[in-house]
């Protein structure tokens, strides 16, 4: 999981998850889950992340924000942990 202040880590940590979300065929569901470290703010992205939660966001979340919106991917969030469900 990427750690917030090691943009390196970061960006290799997505690098490699959209490696493996590729190699998913598209008819397949995804769901991941985990503390993903970031901080997504309450800026919408339509169909994948809702006004709720809070105003701050990190490069993390900004990594996060991108992937979500890449992938179609649709946020839920209980507390700090994210549910990212891709269902094409």
């Amino acid at each position: 999981m990427p750690v917030e202040g090691k943009k390196k880590d970061t960006e290799e940590f997505y690098r490699e998850l959209q490696q493996s979300i590729d190699k998913i065929p598209k008819n397949e569901n995804i769901i991941l889950a985990g503390d993903f470290h970031g901080r997504i703010g309450i800026q919408p992205i339509p169909e994948c992340i809702l006004t709720y939660g809070e105003q701050v966001t990190n490069h993390n979340g900004e990594a996060l924000r991108d992937c979500y919106a890449f992938n179609e991917l649709i946020a839920i969030s209980f507390l700090t942990i994210y549910i990212l469900c891709l269902c094409r």
